[in-house]
C-alpha cells in the first residue's frame, strides 16, 4: 500500500471508520516480510499510533488454531500460512481460512461501532455460517511497508483489533494462563474514539518462522 493510497484513504474516511495508521514515522524502505508460515503474536498497542516501541515486550498473547487470543506457549500458538496474492488468505494448521465474516461468532457487544462485527475465526466456516460468498471469498490480508513489523491488516487500512483485556498477573502483566479471548476489528467514530473500558487495542504481528 503506497503512501498516496493511505493519504487518500484518510481523507475519505467517514464517521464510522477502521483505525488508521500514523504517517509520522513511516519509512517506505522498510519492506515487510509477509510470507510463508508464522505464529501470529498479539501486541498491545493501546496508547500508541502504530509505531509500538519494543513491540515484542508488549506481546500479550498469540492466536490459537481457531483464531482466539491465548497465552503465549508452544502449545497455544498455532502456525499459520499465507496463501495467494489476491485475495491473500491466512490459513490455519487444519487448512481453514481465517475470517471476520463467520456469523456464528460473537459480536462485540461492548462497542458502539463494533456491535455488528464478528469475532475473528479460523475454524470451519460453512455456507450457513458465512456472511455470504461475496464477503468471505474476497476477504484479503496485507501488511503496510514502512512500519517496524509486519502487522496484519484487512479492509480499508484496518490494522488495529479490539479484544477484552486479558486478566493481569501479580506483576501487572497479562497472566500466564487465561481462557482464550475473542478478537474483533477495531471500529471508532464520533461517539467512541477509543476502545471501551475493559478492552485493549492490539495489532497482529506476523512472526515469520525462519526454517
Amino acid at each position: 500500500m503506497h503512501l498516496l493510497n493511505i493519504l487518500l484513504a484518510i481523507t475519505a474516511t467517514p464517521a464510522l471508520s477502521l483505525s488508521i495508521p500514523s504517517l509520522r514515522n513511516i519509512n517506505p524502505r522498510q519492506v515487510q516480510d509477509f510470507t510463508g508460515r508464522a505464529r501470529i503474536l498479539v501486541v498491545n498497542s493501546t496508547g500508541y499510533i502504530y509505531d509500538v516501541p519494543d513491540a515484542y515486550n508488549k506481546v500479550i498473547g498469540c492466536i490459537n488454531n481457531v483464531g482466539k487470543v491465548a497465552p503465549v506457549s508452544s502449545k497455544n500458538c498455532a502456525i499459520f500460512e499465507k496463501k495467494g496474492d489476491y485475495p491473500t488468505k491466512i490459513v490455519s494448521p487444519e487448512g481453514n481460512n481465517c475470517t471476520h465474516f463467520n456469523v456464528a461468532q460473537p459480536v462485540n457487544q461492548d462497542s458502539y461501532y463494533g456491535k455488528d462485527s464478528y469475532a475473528w475465526y479460523c475454524g470451519v466456516t460453512g455456507e450457513k455460517e458465512s456472511k455470504g460468498p461475496g464477503w468471505f471469498d474476497s476477504e484479503t490480508y496485507y501488511t503496510i511497508n514502512g512500519f517496524d513489523h509486519p502487522y496484519i491488516c484487512s479492509g480499508n487500512i484496518g490494522c488495529s483489533r479490539d479484544m477484552p483485556a486479558p486478566p493481569a498477573g501479580p506483576d501487572g502483566r497479562p497472566a500466564k494462563d487465561f481462557s482464550p479471548l475473542p478478537l474483533w476489528m477495531y471500529y471508532w467514530g464520533g461517539e467512541e474514539y477509543h476502545v471501551v473500558k475493559g478492552h485493549v487495542e492490539v495489532l497482529l504481528l506476523w512472526d515469520l518462522l525462519k526454517n
